[in-house]
């Protein structure tokens, strides 16, 4: 199995799981905040964003086992 993980201009790291063949197993997303210390300014902190990735991936779905 196979989890990639994904952040691209959001709030939210997103995880998927394929299975061997490729076919989608499931997904899930975890989100983290965006600071906004002063007008026009928009921040995150990176431990937010790599924990986030790290939850996402850790409770991605997995894939029925083959037999």
């Amino acid at each position: 199995m196979a989890v990639t993980v994904a952040r691209h201009r959001s709030v939210h790291a997103k995880a998927g799981a394929f299975d061997a063949d490729g076919a989608e197993a499931g997904a899930t997303e975890v989100g983290y905040p965006l600071l906004e210390p002063q007008h026009g300014w928009a921040v995150q902190e990176p431990d937010e964003v790599v924990a986030a990735g790290r939850a996402a991936a850790s409770a991605a779905p997995q894939p029925p086992s083959r037999t």
